[in-house]
């Protein structure tokens, strides 16, 4: 996904993990790279619930938010999962009426 961002322009944008790669000290080294001052936080799940607020937003150590903090920038949270986006709202629905039509057409097949 990483790629995919900057392949497309969007070269401000970096994604991490909480469990994986790339993970908190890969995107506080790639932001380091840059002239940030500021770091907005976002999950990128559908639901934004313990891991939003905990792992990201909380002020814990091992948080996203204390981490960058720590380094030296103004961090702003947003606890928004992509769910409450109309956006992406909108793509559940179409698929959800795409499987709806294909079982209509398999069941109108069979009799």
């Amino acid at each position: 996904m990483q790629k995919m961002l900057w392949e497309s322009g969007y070269a401000d944008y970096s994604v991490g993990t909480v469990e994986a790669e790339p993970s908190l000290e890969d995107v506080l080294e790639a932001v380091r790279k840059g002239s940030y001052r500021r770091i907005v936080l976002q999950p990128l799940m559908l639901v934004a619930g313990d891991h939003a607020n905990n792992d990201m937003a909380g002020s814990g150590e091992g948080s996203w938010s204390r981490a960058f903090e720590e380094a030296g920038y103004k961090v702003e949270c947003r606890i928004k999962g992509l769910g409450e986006l109309k956006l992406i709202q909108d793509v559940f629905i179409e698929h959800a009426r795409t499987a709806m039509d294909r079982l209509a057409e398999k069941k109108s097949r069979v009799h």
